[in-house]
C-alpha cells in the first residue's frame, strides 16, 4: 500500500508538471496571438492613414 501511494503521488506530480507546462505553452501562444493581432491592427491602421493622407495630399 505504501508503494502504491508513493506511485500515485509521483504520477500526480508528473501530471501536475505536464498540466502546468501545457498551461504555460497555451498562455504563451495566447500572448503571442494577441500581440500579433495588436500589431496587425496598428499596421493596417498606419497603412489606411497613409492611403487617406496620400489621397488628401493628391487632392
Amino acid at each position: 500500500m505504501i508503494y502504491f501511494f508513493e506511485d500515485l503521488g509521483f504520477d500526480s506530480d508528473k501530471s501536475a508538471m505536464k498540466l502546468s507546462f501545457a498551461l504555460t505553452v497555451y498562455g504563451g501562444l495566447v500572448l503571442v496571438n494577441t500581440h500579433f493581432i495588436i500589431c496587425q491592427r496598428v499596421i493596417t491602421r498606419l497603412i489606411f492613414q497613409r492611403i487617406l493622407f496620400g489621397m488628401d495630399l493628391k487632392n
